[in-house]
């Protein structure tokens, strides 16, 4: 699958997941895209649904495999070491946190300040 990049290296995965389309994310997942993919400064779309508080994408793409543990790139020029964990922690999504426990997101502070 030949798979497009915004400027900051986000996918369509990462747009429809940030924006909460779980049916579009549904289908680029069955066509081949990578789950695991990140942008220039490691974002997953993972981190971005759980950030935005997705709840039904954050479950598909947990269920397809996302790495739950997975840290922003620490070296990038807006990067913190951020996990999915922690993004939804810090937006109050109680319910993506106890999902990303459940399913071992590591629970240790994982910032780099």
């Amino acid at each position: 699958m030949s798979v497009e990049k915004t400027g900051n290296g986000a996918t369509a995965l990462h747009i429809a997941a940030q924006n909460g389309h779980d049916a579009v994310v549904a289908l680029l997942l069955k066509a081949g895209e990578n789950v695991n993919a990140s942008t220039y400064d490691g974002s997953t779309a993972l981190m971005m649904a759980a950030q935005n508080g997705h709840r039904r994408v954050v479950w598909r793409l947990v269920e397809a495999g996302a790495d739950v543990s997975r840290r922003k790139h620490v070296h990038a020029t807006s990067a913190d070491g951020a996990t999915a964990l922690f993004m939804a922690a810090q937006q109050g999504h109680n319910d993506i946190v106890e999902h990303l426990l459940s399913v071992g997101a590591a629970s240790v502070p994982t910032t780099v300040r």
